[in-house]
């Protein structure tokens, strides 16, 4: 069972959008959730709360550290708690994967049926018979289970789990299970850092650094406009560039909108660089200036990081 399968993905990106939904509005092929077979219930087990205290014991010294230390971000017990018992689950399955390949074995097999990736990356998965219920994201369908080897994807799916359960009406969805048309145009990510007179107060922290980030950018690699044309200065703008601390004044220097993209380093293929964020510097009337951080999720740009973190994590 993996909930981002179940859940209809335009149901997801209702959730994520904050989209109002009426009776008349819901598509009329929609396949309403059901729960998996044989799902047990916790609810007033009582037979081991022993068991239980001793693991709320055994996470309290790792649980804070989920926690920033900066302002804007409160403290939540409960989410300190899931954090602790993803650290716990995440650390057990590393380490029973670990020591099957270390006795020569391939890894801990996952079922296709718990794993959120769409396709299995073994090359030769196990299928068999299975009795429990799954169907593909949207489409309700039933069937056969099939097993691939444990990686990056499973592991970080354990987290992925336990933050939903921490927060359910917060949106924790994988970007490429939302619907194929949304992730195909780019689903983008955005974390404002300035928007007019508003300073973000969980992320104006960074601003300092991601000023410095883009004045570095700009003289070593260019810029990009707002039509996604490359640019670059002269060194009598780059010279005044150097000297420029405030939004206003770099804006000014550009002349326009415009983004600058972060390299990352690619291990899986040495000396590619791949496309990392990207900050990006926007003027509105009357509003002024919106500085932000901007991340966005395209099939291409998925394939070329799954293919980095497998490499990654296998090594």
């Amino acid at each position: 069972f993996n909930i981002d399968n179940d859940i209809d993905p335009r149901i997801k990106d209702g959730i994520c959008k904050k989209r109002l939904w009426s009776m008349q509005s819901i598509p009329s092929d929609y396949k309403h959730y059901s729960k998996p077979n044989n799902m047990s219930s916790l609810k007033n087990d009582n037979t081991n709360i022993e068991s239980y205290n001793k693991l709320l014991s055994t996470i309290s010294p790792i649980s804070s550290w989920i926690q920033l230390d900066c302002r804007g971000f409160l403290p939540s017990t409960k989410q300190h708690a899931m954090f602790g018992l993803s650290v716990i689950q995440m650390a057990k399955a590393l380490k029973r994967h670990l020591e099957s390949i270390h006795m020569n074995g391939p890894g801990i097999l996952i079922s296709d049926l718990r794993s959120s990736q769409t396709k299995s990356t073994s090359s030769s998965p196990i299928t068999s018979p299975s009795s429990s219920s799954s169907s593909t994201a949207g489409t309700g369908k039933r069937g056969v289970s099939k097993e691939h080897i444990f990686n990056w994807r499973d592991f970080f799916d354990i987290v992925v789990l336990w933050r939903q359960i921490s927060e359910p009406n917060d949106p924790v969805w994988w970007i490429d299970k939302l619907p194929s048309c949304e992730f195909e145009e780019g689903y983008g990510l955005q974390t404002p850092i300035v928007f007019g007179q508003l300073k973000t107060i969980r992320y104006y922290s960074y601003y300092n650094q991601a000023i410095a980030i883009v004045k570095d950018i700009i003289n070593n690699l260019g810029y990009f406009t707002a039509d996604n044309q490359k640019k670059t200065l002269t060194s009598q703008f780059k010279k005044k560039l150097a000297i420029s601390t405030i939004l206003s004044d770099i804006y000014n220097i550009i002349g326009e909108d415009f983004y600058v993209i972060v390299p990352c380093n690619s291990k899986y293929f040495h000396g590619d660089i791949y496309e990392g964020t990207r900050l990006t510097l926007l003027y509105h009337e009357p509003d002024g200036y919106e500085f932000s951080i901007r991340t966005p999720g395209t099939p291409n740009r998925w394939i070329q990081y799954d293919n980095e973190l497998t490499y990654s994590f296998n090594h």
